[in-house]
């Protein structure tokens, strides 16, 4: 019985009371009321010292006080007064450096068990020495950082009582400082005050345990039962190791239900055992065992996540828990390691010395030598993803064949793994040698008896099978040598054996030692007979396996003529060559005839057929396994008649392109092959079955010209393959499908008057005498029965992606055109219905539905909509419907595999489906999923996708249609992996809600920021950046700064190339903003006339890198193009000039997100219309040049709605920069030189905020433009002849971390 317990305390140190029926404790007032009670009853109890009125009282809690030991600090030797015995703590005492405190003969500081309710009660151990010799420190809270404590009582003798011991009532905490354990000494924890877990922690230092068997050091929870909280949650007390280094020497105890290991060193020495235990166990004298005496002796766990545990030579360590979890961490046994049930899930093990275990279970790697494990383990389970590496084998492979070894073999390399004893369960893990996968093995020796369980697929180059050693094969097992000297020995095949070699004793081995009466055998017929003369023999080997479940030749290939192949079918029935033709005597394809007589298994092989008045009869007198009948051109009719089966395997067109029927009369005809999974075959004409004719399909997939069957006791079966028809005309239900695919197309062409033009389903497909085979439990098979299309690969791909990994059991019937049902498949799980393509049947309409005839329905069956369309529904908007059947007998589950119509409770909201939400009138209701609107409804698209939700058009628009498809399956994801994270223990389980709640914000938050991607990326910002390099570079042709003046008569063509690094990171919001990469270049052609005035085009083109910065979501990132033009004007008058530019830039932005569960992408234009206009003034001082300026310029921004929802605003930003331009002309050799510097305020106003505008009024604002950039220009031009060229640094600094960095180098010639 597993007992609970809440908060009651014995009355000795550190036992709990074992009584189920310990009250609860309701609230503090009640613990006090009791506590205090219970004080009064122990012997010993001193009574606090009477204080006057006005003092403040000295806590005792049960005990004597003494000045220097109660709520002191104690930094110099200590003992306990004469007189003494019980000395409080008070609410507080400190040990610290130059402390000495030494405790004997029963003497014990702190506070008292009864009084624990009431009390502070801290000790803090941070310096000092602390020795305690049959005494002991007990505190609530007991905290060790520092210092050295030793406990012990040589005298104890393992009578727990009498154990020298140091605990706290609450809380037990190791970070620092030596713990000595020795010989009857004992660590321990109360039961808490049930509000609050009591806890045990190692954090640091070191804990030394030096204990004997006769008198062990021991560190304890409270072992007994499991605990529960004041809200009722049960847990057991944890005793952690997170960063303590843990000697163990002699022999000690650590005692925990839940022991777990998170750092720090455990090493169990030379000449020490270590017992972890889960239960205290007492004997009649009171004395500490380590064996059970309890059915709850073993309960509990203990769990590695961190850390090392080492254990010496001649260590030993000793784990009586149910389970030793290792998922990080490392396991270094030298020694002798025994565990009940060791699981390694992550972490490292390193076994040199012996593993002893009851189970263990290989989910990681493990690395052992081949010794340690070789007999000690009753079960090794080696499980997918988990290794069992051997860093040392333990035998020979020649030795291990005795008398039977070749006698030049080498008999002195280790090169085998011999396993000597118990059960080791391949269950998809692998066996290596140091990293190399593992070649030879022996199982079972004449001592140990051994068993290799082959779960998943296995291969060695060579296996002997011992005296007693057995391999049960359940799946594949490839051997590259087999060898069988014992007829102890066995091998039982119930799946797949691949067999290169085969190597028997010479003795008898009777009949027994190979078992393949369920399976597979894969080899060479060599190994399984011989050929002489024409006639056939078995060999030893083939004796034991001869008539027992199948042998493959997959080995021989070519031609062989058909007696010899019915020569080896005599010897060995059970014999199918793969690869090998048969041929007549002169080396021809045989006739279906001879094949027949022979009753020949040859999927490899195509027979000839001739026909007589154009009907090809194919009599199977014995059964016949084939390629193809390839039936001669006159042949329109193939009859397969007789008794037997035929079977044909091949892919193409079966028995000819001109056959328009084949008819199955007595026999069955069986398309496919285990072996040819993937043929693909075609008959021209109709299937047409008579006379109790079986038409089945096994394997691959086949399509026919027509199915029909004339009454029930002929049968068509599909049961591994698919089938598709281009109709079915059944009668009853003959058609079964257990396993794959039937799918049918149409109808049946009409030979009478066609149907009613006023039926609303005469265009459907017609399905009748269709049946699934009854589910069987835990059943593997997946049956689907198409209607409406023939598209065998479609249907596979759209069942693979609808139900994915659960097909498994599931019977599914697949609509895509409007089906009518003479009687629905009987045992049908599951309706698939793609509504978009049942839609588009001619004539469809809403009212009419999807199904005419009655569906039964039910708890068990669900029906899954694809390819919803809300032109193929009913109904209003919030209102639509779909009419799935006529009638339906029982309401019906339906998996709308959307998120807005699932249930509103189940799974907190997180599901797509809806149960009975097909009523029996045969209509469902897209019902909107209250938890999914509530979670939806405040983004800036939550009208908008309440609105598609009533439309039924969510897959209108990628945001909603991401949130109505993916989110369901994220959630389900992030719940997936949270549980993985609890189970690592790198996630605390009270901290997993929060983990997923927090996921899902960070799913919807970028959701919500894919919608508004170029407002978080700093599209507009980007456009404005790139349209002030370019209008900067005609600014800089049309000024008077610099060499531009005075203007030089002619035509000058030039160009402008810049870079430029922006930084607006703060702009948005204070926190977030972004930055861009801009460059391109600016060409342009003007020319100057004599008045001065400059008229001129440019065109500009280049590319930005952008992103946002500082959103927690996600990086969204900008790749740009734009290009552009502009026409440009000057004219001075004098020192004086006025300019002006209008021009056009498109900036092309691709858009991107990385989401968590797909990469956002879009891409929008921004269109760019500018106009400036400027004045400047130049006034000459000698060789300096001032320019003051002054201008005003309007830029507008359109740019493309987004795709997701939201219409972006268009920007109207008008600047008005004022600065002055100094600059000065020197000439040097022939170059004429002028350096510049510019400084420029530029005021802004206009639309300074970019704003997105969604459905249903909901709108985001940032701002995009700074108000009052100030800009700083250092530059310098030279010029020679007709050339001048010029390059310019620039600098913008703004509010909101705005930088600029640019830099252009321009050119230009004048003729």
């Amino acid at each position: 019985m597993n007992r609970t317990f809440k908060v009651a305390k014995s009355l000795t140190r550190g036992v709990v009371v074992t009584s189920e029926k310990a009250s609860s404790y309701q609230g503090k007032a009640v613990k006090t009321v009791v506590a205090a009670a219970v004080a009064a009853l122990v012997a010993g109890t001193a009574v606090a010292a009477e204080t006057a009125a006005d003092e403040t009282p000295t806590p005792t809690y049960g005990w004597t006080t003494q000045e220097g030991i109660t709520n002191a600090t104690i930094s110099t030797e200590v003992k306990i007064a004469d007189g003494n015995q019980t000395v409080s703590s008070g609410d507080a005492l400190t040990i610290v450096d130059g402390a000495k405190v030494v405790l004997t003969s029963g003497q014990y500081i702190g506070v008292e068990g009864s009084n624990a309710e009431t009390a502070k009660g801290v000790i803090s151990v941070a310096g000092g020495e602390v020795s305690l010799d049959n005494s002991g420190l007990h505190a609530n809270d007991f905290t060790q950082s520092g210092g050295t404590i030793t406990v012990g009582n040589k005298s104890a003798a393992n009578v727990w009582a009498h154990h020298a011991n140091v605990g706290g009532y609450y809380t037990y905490t190791m970070n620092g400082g030596t713990m000595n354990v020795n010989e009857g000494g004992r660590l321990w924890i109360g039961i808490g005050d049930g509000d609050t877990i009591a806890t045990m922690k190692f954090q640091g230092g070191t804990l030394n345990l030096k204990g004997t068997e006769t008198n062990y050091a021991i560190v304890s929870t409270m072992t007994f039962g499991t605990f529960s909280t004041a809200d009722g949650k049960e847990y057991y007390q944890p005793l952690s190791f997170e960063g303590t280094n843990v000697n163990v020497d002699g022999s000690a105890l650590l005692m925990s239900r839940d022991i777990q290991i998170g750092g720090g060193v455990i090493k169990v020495n030379d000449d020490a055992h270590l017992y972890l235990l889960a239960e205290k166990q007492l004997g009649e004298d009171d004395k500490v065992l380590t064996s059970a005496t309890s059915n709850t002796w073993s309960k509990g766990s203990v769990t590695v996540t961190g850390g090392e545990i080492t254990v010496a030579e001649k260590g030993t360590l000793s784990v009586a828990h149910d389970d030793l979890v290792l998922k990080g961490g490392t396991i270094s046994n030298a020694g002798t390691l025994e565990v009940k049930n060791l699981t390694i899930q992550g972490g490292k093990v390193a076994n040199t010395g012996t593993l002893k275990a009851d189970v263990l279970n290989v989910n990681s790697q493990i690395d052992s030598t081949a010794k340690g494990i070789e007999s000690t383990i009753g079960t090794i389970n080696l499980n997918k993803g988990g290794t069992l590496n051997l860093t040392a084998l333990n035998g020979n492979f020649a030795k291990g064949l005795g008398d039977e070894a070749p006698s030049d073999s080498d008999t002195t390399t280790i090169d085998n793994f011999v396993f000597v004893g118990g059960t080791m369960n391949i269950n998809g893990g692998a066996i290596t040698v140091n990293g190399t996968t593992l070649k030879n093995m022996k199982v079972g020796t004449e001592s140990g008896t051994a068993k290799v369980v082959v779960n998943s697929d296995f291969a060695l180059d060579k296996i002997v099978l011992g005296a007693k050693g057995e391999v049960d094969v359940r799946d594949k097992f490839t051997v590259g040598n087999l060898y069988i000297f014992n007829g102890n020995s066995k091998i039982t095949n119930n799946g797949t054996v691949v067999i290169g070699e085969v190597t028997l004793t010479d003795g008898a081995l009777g009949t027994t030692v190979f078992d393949n009466t369920k399976g597979t055998i894969y080899t060479k017929v060599g190994n399984v007979a011989t050929l002489t003369n024409g006639t056939a023999a078995t060999t030893t080997f083939g004796g034991l396996v001869k008539d027992e479940g199948k042998i493959y030749d997959n080995v021989t290939t070519g031609t062989m003529k058909l007696d010899d192949m019915t020569a080896y079918k005599t010897a060995i029935g059970n014999l199918t060559f793969l690869k090998v033709t048969a041929t007549d005597d002169k080396g021809n394809a045989p006739t279906f005839d001879a094949a027949a007589t022979a009753g020949l298994t040859s999927p490899a092989t195509t027979v000839t057929a001739a026909s007589k008045d154009g009907v090809a009869t194919l009599n199977t007198t014995n059964d016949v396994v084939l390629a193809n009948v390839e039936a001669d051109a006159k042949t329109k009719t193939v009859e397969v008649s007789g008794s037997k089966t035929l079977t044909l395997a091949g892919s193409g067109t079966l028995f000819g392109d001109k056959v328009e029927a084949v008819n199955v009369k007595g026999a069955t005809l069986v398309f496919g092959h285990e072996e040819f999974a993937d043929a693909e075959g075609t008959v021209t004409g109709a299937v047409k079955l008579t006379d109790q004719g079986k038409f089945n399909v096994v394997a691959g997939s086949y399509k026919v010209g027509g199915l029909v069957t004339t009454d029930a006791n002929t049968t068509v079966n599909v049961n591994g393959g698919a089938l598709a028809t281009a109709y079915l005309t059944a009668g009853a239900q003959n058609v079964t499908v257990t396993d794959g695919i039937l799918a049918i197309k149409g109808n049946e062409p009409q030979v009478v008057a066609p149907a009613d033009a006023n039926d609303s389903f005469k265009n459907a497909v017609s399905i009748e005498g269709v049946k699934f085979e009854q589910v069987q439990q835990d059943s593997t098979n997946t049956g689907v029965i198409a209607a409406g299309t023939d598209d065998l690969k479609a249907v596979a791909a759209a069942v693979e992606s609808v139900y994915g990994d659960e097909l498994d059991g599931k019977y599914i019937v697949y609509v895509t055109k409007q089906t009518k049902f003479t009687n629905e498949p009987t045992n049908a799980t599951d309706y698939l219905i793609d509504v978009a393509q049942v839609a588009a049947t001619d004539g469809y309409k809403p009212a009419d539905g999807v199904i005419s005839g009655t569906v039964a329905g039910g708890n068990d069956v669900t029906v899954t909509l694809q390819n919803v369309k809300a032109g193929a529904l009913d109904g209003k908007a919030g209102e639509k419907t779909l009419k799935v059947a006529t009638s339906v007998t029982t309401a019906t589950k339906v998996n709308y595999q959307n998120w807005f119509y699932g249930d509103a409770i189940v799974d907190g909201g997180y599901n797509t489906e809806r149960a009975g939400a097909l009523g029996t009138d045969g209509t469902l209701t897209f019902q909107a999923n209250a938890s999914a609107l509530a979670k939806t409804n405040g983004m800036v698209i939550g009208k908008l996708v309440e609105k598609l939700v009533d439309e039924v058009a969510t897959e209108t628009n990628e945001v909603v249609n991401e949130l109505a498809t993916g989110t369901v399956g994220y959630h389900a994801a992030v719940e997936e992996q949270a549980a993985k994270l609890v189970d690592a223990g790198s996630l605390k389980s009270e901290e997993e809600q929060n983990y997923i709640d927090n996921a899902m914000d960070l799913y919807f938050s970028q959701i919500e920021a894919a919608t508004e991607m170029a407002l978080a990326s700093g599209v507009f910002g980007t456009s404005l950046d790139i349209n002030d390099q370019v209008t900067g570079a005609v600014e800089r042709r049309t000024s008077l700064a610099n060499l531009n003046a005075p203007r030089t008569v002619g035509f000058t063509p030039w160009v402008d190339v810049f870079g430029t690094k922006n930084e607006a990171k703060r702009i948005y919001d204070g926190t977030s903003g972004y930055e861009a990469d801009i460059y391109g270049a600016v060409l342009g052609f003007d020319y100057t006339a004599s008045c001065g005035g400059t008229l001129g085009v440019a065109f500009n083109v280049g590319q930005a890198d952008a992103n946002s910065t500082n959103i927690s979501e996600a990086k969204i990132e900008n790749d740009a193009d734009f290009y552009g033009f502009s026409l440009y004007a000057a004219q001075t008058f004098g020192d004086f000039n006025v300019r002006a530019d209008f021009g056009y830039t498109q900036v092309k932005n691709d858009l991107s997100m990385a989401g968590v569960t797909k990469t956002w992408k879009e891409s929008q234009d921004a269109d760019m219309i500018t106009f400036g206009v400027g004045t400047e003034y130049l006034v000459q001082a000698g060789a300096l040049n001032v320019v003051p300026h002054a201008g005003i310029r309007m830029t507008r921004i359109d740019l493309d709605d987004s795709k997701f929802g939201g219409e972006y605003e268009a920007m109207t930003v008008y600047q008005l920069p004022l600065g002055v331009t100094f600059s000065g002309t020197f000439e040097q050799a022939g170059w004429k030189v002028a350096p510049m510097v510019d400084l420029t305020v530029v005021p802004t106003f206009g639309d300074k905020d970019a704003e997105v505008k969604f459905y249903g009024g909901a709108s985001d604002v940032v701002r995009a433009v700074d108000s009052n950039p100030i800009r700083a220009t250092l530059g310098v031009e030279a010029q020679t002849g007709a050339w001048t060229f010029g390059v310019n640094y620039g600098l913008t600094a703004g509010s909101d971390d705005r930088l600029n960095n640019s830099f252009n180098a321009n050119a230009r010639y004048t003729f």
